[in-house]
């Protein structure tokens, strides 16, 4: 049972805090609100109250900022939040008789075969959903997803110390190759190394990303220098581009991605000199929510997609 305390809280307590927390000003969340700002003040004083502890540390100099204790509040009045949202989006869902909405962000690696399965199986009529897709870097949607503005992700498994809010399922790897101009001289006879390949220009993923951490351990176990990117991106249409143009630049995708920009013509893919499986695909979700019906939902037709692909993942 909570604490009489805890069962002063609203929901709106925890929105006004998160309010205060991006802007970091009373005076422009009051403005923003209609209100005074001495009554806002008392607002957040009541809220403190409630809970027991400061969550924000005042000073007359600088912005607000969450006290040590406020950033777990902080973060646990976001989920909290989200679980109100996906309470209201079932109840909706069940009144209305349809399927909801899914909100699944993709990196550009996902072959097309598999994408395109799975959101024929979302928006069939048998389940009725709809979906909106955001393509970014694994590193760039596992944020959104802790932000909430995701619900689930098709993107590299991510590993560290802070992703135990993270509920991540394994679905498939793909083996690594290059890109390169089709008159460029890694093409030469002698094949290629890692040595050659250290020193050239190259297009690679985020600096921090899983695939990215994964290519500089190869080239470090060699004694080599982890190549430096001439571009960071993870734009397949970006990489065809830049390759057709630059003879010197070397791009890392994909094997099955290698394959379809050749076919497009103008650039030769090679595969990748030493053994390179970049970092698993998986269904990435927070925690929290992998229970919720839609997300349920979500993995089964992701599997069922999966089984359908084949060799497409390469």
């Amino acid at each position: 049972m909570l604490p009489a305390n805890f069962s002063r809280l609203r929901f709106k307590d925890l929105q006004l805090l998160l309010a205060i927390a991006e802007a970091r000003s009373l005076t422009k969340v009051a403005q923003a609100m209609g209100i005074s700002q001495p009554a806002l003040s008392r607002a957040l004083r009541d809220i403190e109250k409630s809970l027991g502890v400061a969550v924000f540390a005042r000073s007359k100099t600088a912005p607000l900022a969450p006290t040590p204790v406020g950033v777990p509040v902080l973060e646990r009045a976001q989920i909290l939040l989200a679980d109100a949202a996906a309470l209201h989006t079932e109840v909706q869902t069940f009144r209305e008789g349809s399927g909801g909405h899914i909100r699944l962000g993709v990196i550009p690696y996902i072959p097309s075969r598999l994408a395109l399965s799975i959101v024929r199986r979302l928006t069939d009529l048998e389940r009725g959903m709809t979906v909106s897709t955001h393509e970014a870097s694994t590193d760039e949607l596992v944020y959104a997803l802790k932000q909430q503005h995701l619900d689930a992700v098709l993107g590299r498994i991510t590993v560290g110390p802070d992703v135990s809010y993270l509920h991540q399922e394994e679905l498939f790897s793909q083996s690594a190759c290059i890109v390169v101009h089709r008159n460029s001289d890694v093409l030469s006879a002698g094949g290629i190394s890692l040595e050659r390949l250290a020193s050239r220009p190259w297009v690679l993923p985020p600096l921090n990303s899983p695939t990215r951490i994964a290519l500089a351990k190869i080239f470090i176990g060699r004694g080599l220098s982890p190549p430096a990117a001439l571009l960071e991106t993870t734009s397949a249409r970006l990489i065809y581009s830049l390759a057709q143009v630059d003879v010197n630049v070397i791009s890392l995708v994909p094997l099955n991605i290698g394959r379809e920009l050749e076919a497009l013509g103008g650039v030769r893919y090679l595969e990748f000199p030493v053994p390179f499986r970049m970092p698993s695909v998986g269904l990435i979700m927070l925690a929290n929510q992998r229970h919720v019906v839609a997300l349920k939902h979500l993995r089964s037709i992701v599997r069922a997609a999966l089984a359908d692909s084949g060799g497409a993942l390469g």
